[in-house]
């Protein structure tokens, strides 16, 4: 059985934007926000130690399908942006919630492109 994701209530999330590799910091994201719109069909996810990466499910077009890694992680994205959260897993819940500083650092000095 796969675990399955939970948000906690107005977390702050990293958001790397694909066309810029720009990475953001959305302060306490509420739930009508649009990237929980766009996630709650269904989403791929990944995680990196206690990094929840959450590609845009929602393909752009022209696609902008590309890689990235995350230290030696690949990380596929066809939509827009690729989101970053910490998690605890509890039995099978991913519990997902703010990103630490800590781990904001981290994605932003070990993320690249593949291009």
């Amino acid at each position: 059985m796969n675990p399955i994701v939970v948000f906690s209530h107005k977390p702050s999330v990293g958001l790397l934007n694909i066309d810029t590799m720009e990475l953001l910091w959305l302060q306490r994201v509420q739930e009508k926000h649009a990237i929980f719109s766009r996630i709650e069909s269904g989403f791929d996810y990944y995680y990196l130690n206690d990094i929840l990466i959450i590609p845009d499910p929602r393909k752009t077009i022209p696609c902008l399908e590309k890689a990235f890694y995350l230290g030696d992680l690949k990380v596929d994205c066809e939509g827009e942006y690729i989101l970053f959260f910490n998690f605890k897993l509890i039995e099978n819940i991913i519990f997902a919630e703010s990103l630490s500083l800590p781990s904001y650092k981290f994605i932003k000095d070990n993320i690249r492109s593949e291009r």
